[in-house]
């Protein structure tokens, strides 16, 4: 059962005013942007009200209340943060188009966190460096499903995907000769 929509605000505005931590946001989390978006407000705010209190005790001529280093690191956890949402925001949009050739079927299913390949033509459990190299990328068989499991990242993706297309050449030719 999903939380009322003014329980998810107040949330968010909690996060946004910095008075609730957010904690892990996972990618099965429907509201995940929405809390990144509202940390990446507040850490500017912050680097905002700490960079302006520092340039006025500089014109006052007195000593910084918060160090440089201080302020380095806010950017730093800003750019994290802005790094994340752009991987959860290229993980739900390739989830929505879904990756599907002739021989595989890549599924991603945000929900549970997980890449799912479906062995169509069988050629993965034929091939062992096909499946060493998709081991590589983290996905391994489930004997309980009968199919390649393994958990859903930007790096596992993309490694996926570059092991696909590189047997796809070599396995496309021979299922045409047939």
């Amino acid at each position: 059962m999903g939380r009322s929509q003014e329980c998810v605000d107040r949330e968010l505005k909690g996060i946004r005013m910095g008075l609730i931590e957010p904690g892990y946001i996972k990618i099965s989390d429907p509201n995940g942007t929405k809390k990144i978006k509202a940390v990446i407000d507040c850490v500017s705010d912050e680097i905002s009200f700490k960079a302006l209190e520092n340039n006025r005790a500089i014109k006052e001529k007195r000593e910084r209340p918060y160090r440089s280093q201080e302020i380095v690191n806010l950017r730093v956890k800003k750019f994290k943060l802005e790094k994340k949402l752009n991987e959860f925001n290229f993980l739900l949009d390739q989830s929505r188009e879904g990756i599907s050739t002739k021989l595989f079927k890549i599924s991603l299913l945000p929900d549970s966190g997980l890449i799912v390949i479906d062995d169509v033509s069988k050629v993965i459990r034929k091939d062992v460096e096909l499946a060493k190299d998709l081991r590589k990328s983290h996905v391994k068989w489930s004997e309980n499903d009968g199919v390649f499991k393994g958990y859903l990242s930007v790096a596992n993706l993309i490694g996926v995907k570059n092991t696909i297309k590189k047997y796809e050449a070599k396995y496309s030719a021979s299922y045409k000769r047939k």
